[in-house]
């Protein structure tokens, strides 16, 4: 419902929401939710690797 809440009403036609590689139960919570991985990636050099997402939020 949180996730749901916080999306509702965004003008932004997507979102990029990112989780740590290894965070598993948050890498199954977005797919459930409907976001497609894209890729990975690292927010800085000495960052862990994300898994890169997108949702489409309306077409």
């Amino acid at each position: 419902m949180l996730h749901d809440a916080t999306l509702d009403g965004r003008a932004e036609p997507r979102t990029t929401p990112t989780c740590v590689v290894d965070n598993q139960p948050a890498h199954d919570a977005y797919l459930r939710w409907g976001s497609q991985t894209m890729g990975q990636i690292k927010h800085a050099p000495a960052s862990p690797l994300y898994d890169a997402m997108v949702l489409i939020l309306r077409r």
